[in-house]
């Protein structure tokens, strides 16, 4: 086995007794009370105690129930509803889109319809750079130590318990229903977990990942071995992948209820598990709301007097999410192109035999940057006449990657020449493209390209081969067996790369056939996934923890 489940135990006893008590005025002293019937932010945190509205909503009364757990007294009130459960709870989200995360935070808390809530938590868990990202998978694993359950009545007991000046505002048709959501909020809270929890969130760079596990997977089985409650045997496939999803992630760990301080400890420290242990051992002391059931959140106008309001409320509800959700804008510009890089002769097909001369270069690449392609010209000068474009990962996403092989598109084999000419294509990895041909002239022997830096394209950045123009050589008098046309492919929106490819014939010019040949494996990248230097450094400008990026650009 790859990895060992580990026990975990809290060292807590269950037992308890119920009694009566009198502490007028007072909510008592029970963790999470305080926090039953107040007005909640649905726009703030998960479950937490951050995003309580300051106006109380209820009146619970004077009479205070005593329970005690773990040789603890505690009182609360007695309209509450107190369940001691002490167990944990794993839940986990995984999404490739970030709007998709934002509606499965909102999913199981009792708020009707596809709401996209709890939008600040988006701002603890990832950065705004990660939110905004493409190829970026965005994972939760949540992990709530429950010690017990507090609940109210139904709304129809509610009515009665109503504060004066809320219970005046509710049913007040002249309150509008805007200002009386942002002062009281639209729901409240009505059934509450309490104890502590722990949210372990990625935003993984799943194109550089190498795992044969789902991302959930190995998301769960990063975190269990962090904090001690799974083995991962060294050397196994799962600490490949474990690893391999730890360095491609932006990883945070945030803690709700527990002792302060303890997730840097947790996340960072040498002393990892430990630093676990002391923090759920902790829970009784730091106890706080951290976690909502399907219960937990009920709507205010369902506590209004006449049903009139309660509809109009309940009917302002959809506009009053619109105004305060802003949607999180993409980028898509996930590239840098230097279209003018210093260039350098890598060979000519002198001695060849062709009727028109051939001269290719390879860009210089550094900083990062990486070539697609060579650029030709119908001559034998040791200067380029033009250049071919060199890309840069900008984000480090993954979208640029070196192909898995090389397949030669043609030869001379047959014309009997003492050197050996060749053009080969890069075979790109599934789900990417490559962009130019390369020719290796004059040589000893049909070896394929060695070229560190040639990197094939992410197809989510490419567009299809629409045509091929500007011939730049053919292979006519070489004697080889097969023909060979060299062209510049092209797109609409797509970069004018000045690489080639080769056609196996000298179709001129060449047909549809001959571009439907190209599908799947070349193509060419989209405008829209280039990103000027200039404005690069705008948006990196606005976000926090870019400026190491910001120092290469």
């Amino acid at each position: 086995m790859a990895f060992q489940e580990m026990p975990f135990d809290y060292n807590a006893t269950k037992g308890l007794s119920m009694a009566s008590a009198a502490n007028a005025g007072q909510l008592g002293n029970l963790p999470g009370v305080t926090s039953m019937g107040m007005g909640y932010d649905v726009n703030g945190l998960y479950a937490s105690p951050e995003s309580l509205l300051g106006q109380p909503l209820f009146d619970f009364g004077s009479e205070l129930d005593t329970i005690e757990i773990e040789n603890r007294s505690y009182t609360f009130p007695r309209v509450m509803h107190v369940h001691t459960y002490f167990h944990s709870d794993f839940k986990q989200d995984v999404s490739k889109e970030i709007e998709e995360y934002r509606e499965k935070m909102g999913q199981h808390v009792g708020v009707s319809g596809r709401y996209k809530l709890f939008s600040a938590s988006l701002n603890v868990d990832f950065t705004t750079t990660d939110q905004q990202l493409t190829e970026i998978t965005y994972s939760a694993t949540r992990e709530s130590h429950v010690l017990w359950y507090i609940s109210l009545p139904g709304a129809a007991s509610l009515r009665a318990m109503l504060r004066r000046d809320f219970r005046d505002d509710l049913n007040n048709p002249n309150m509008p229903a805007m200002e009386l959501f942002r002062r009281y909020g639209p729901y409240y809270v009505s059934e509450a977990a309490v104890g502590g929890r722990l949210d372990y969130s990625a935003a993984s760079k799943t194109l550089k990942m190498e795992s044969s596990e789902s991302l959930s997977t190995t998301a769960e089985m990063s975190y269990k071995a962090l904090v001690g409650e799974i083995k991962i045997e060294h050397g196994s496939e799962m600490e490949k992948q474990v690893n391999s999803f730890r360095s491609n992630s932006t990883i945070r760990l945030t803690a709700t209820g527990g002792k302060p301080g303890m997730t840097d400890r947790i996340l960072h420290g040498p002393d990892s598990q430990l630093a676990f242990s002391q923090w759920a051992e902790s829970l009784l002391d730091y106890a706080t709301l951290m976690d909502f059931s399907t219960e937990s959140l009920q709507p205010i106008w369902a506590l209004a007097d006449k049903p009139e309001r309660r509809a109009e409320l309940e009917d302002a509800f959809p506009e009053f999410m619109k105004q305060s959700q802003q949607s999180i804008p993409k980028v898509d510009k996930v590239l840098l192109m230097d279209a003018r890089p210093p260039m350098v002769k890598a060979g000519e097909d002198s001695g060849s035999g062709a009727s028109e001369d051939l001269a290719v270069f390879n860009p210089s690449t550094s900083n990062g940057y990486k070539m697609v392609g060579q650029f030709g010209q119908r001559n034998h000068a040791s200067v380029a006449d033009g250049h071919a474009p060199i890309f840069k990962d900008l984000f480090d996403l993954g979208v640029l990657k070196a192909p898995v092989g090389w397949q030669r598109v043609w030869d001379d084999a047959g014309s009997g020449k003492s050197k050996d000419y060749a053009c080969w294509r890069a075979i790109p990895p599934q789900g990417y493209r490559a962009l130019g041909d390369v020719m290796m002239l004059a040589t000893s022997g049909y070896n394929p390209p060695n070229l560190p830096d040639y990197v094939c394209v992410h197809q989510s950045l490419c567009a299809d081969v629409q045509t091929l123009q500007n011939r730049v050589w053919w292979d006519k008098g070489t004697g080889a067996r097969k023909d060979v046309s060299l062209w510049q492919p092209g797109a609409g929106g797509a970069v004018a790369s000045s690489c080639f490819v080769g056609v196996p014939n000298y179709n001129n010019p060449p047909n549809a056939g001959d571009i439907e040949r190209l599908r799947g494996s070349v193509a060419c990248v989209k405008t829209s996934a280039i990103a000027s230097t200039q404005e690069m450094k705008t948006v990196l400008s606005q976000h926090q923890g870019m400026e190491a990026l910001m120092a290469k650009l």
